[in-house]
């Protein structure tokens, strides 16, 4: 499995609360996986898929508001699946039994998660266990590892191009395995720009009525790194979601700890 590398040289797998979507605030195992098929302007994990020699030389539209290209041997690792769900079983301890696969794009390396999953079910059988995706990659037929799908598609303020982030089959694939209650919990958080607000909550609307998606199911969450910019945008949307019905998160982790890995 491609994982991101830690300074230490320690793979980023780490125990925290997490602070976004619909299980905010219950403790668990990240694994944030490396790779993705997306390029973000605003993604916060950039080291797991910007890597030297710069896209932008392949012809990438990529002009990141806060990153730079790294190396890919200094923030990438590679692990076996069962030395994965070792690292989640020792981390999680008897107390709880919830990991999230986040990334870069984890549903690329679905495969080798669902082997890491199967390990971890071997040692205990009920955890509990969430994607974070980009609902751009379908998932295979014999994948059934997941009891929750995060899913976040991309804006066009992200930079990247329609046909690249805006997949109808898989957003249909996740609704329906959602209806036939193959999920445990579904949801699509939307990140909100509020120097594009009006824009993106114009495309939210459309996702919402092109793909058939419940307002229920859609949460709106300010984008940003900063603690500043988390509030200003925690203010904006908490309105705008009462308004409109949509669910609300922010990002507690960047108001707990700022823009700090491993959180």
């Amino acid at each position: 499995m491609l994982i991101a590398k830690m300074p230490n040289g320690d793979p980023e797998i780490y125990t925290a609360v997490q602070g976004e979507g619909p299980s905010s605030n219950k403790l668990v195992v990240f694994v944030r996986l490396s790779s993705c098929n997306l390029q973000c302007n605003f993604c916060d994990t950039a080291y797991t898929w910007f890597f030297q020699p710069s896209p932008k030389a392949k012809g990438l539209p990529i002009m990141h508001k806060y990153a730079k290209p790294v190396w890919r041997s200094e923030y990438m690792m590679e692990m076996g699946p069962k030395q994965v769900a070792d690292e989640i079983i020792k981390l999680a301890g008897p107390h709880f039994k919830r990991v999230v696969f986040t990334g870069g794009e984890p549903m690329l390396q679905q495969k080798e998660i669902m082997e890491a999953v199967n390990y971890l079910k071997a040692d205990y059988h009920h955890w509990d266990v969430e994607v974070e995706t980009n609902g751009t990659v379908k998932v295979m037929p014999d994948c059934k590892f997941m009891d929750q799908i995060n899913c976040s598609p991309k804006l066009a303020s992200s930079g990247n191009k329609k046909e690249a982030r805006d997949n109808p089959v898989v957003i249909a694939q996740f609704l329906k395995l959602w209806r036939d209650a193959k999920l445990h919990h579904l949801s699509f958080k939307f990140v909100i720009q509020p120097e594009h607000l009006e824009d993106d909550l114009a495309e939210v609307e459309e996702w919402e009525k092109t793909h058939g998606i419940p307002r229920s199911l859609i949460y709106l969450m300010p984008e940003g790194i900063t603690e500043d910019r988390i509030k200003h945008g925690t203010t904006v949307l908490m309105d705008i979601c009462r308004e409109r019905g949509y669910q609300f998160c922010t990002r507690l982790h960047v108001l707990l700890y700022g823009d700090k890995r491993a959180v």
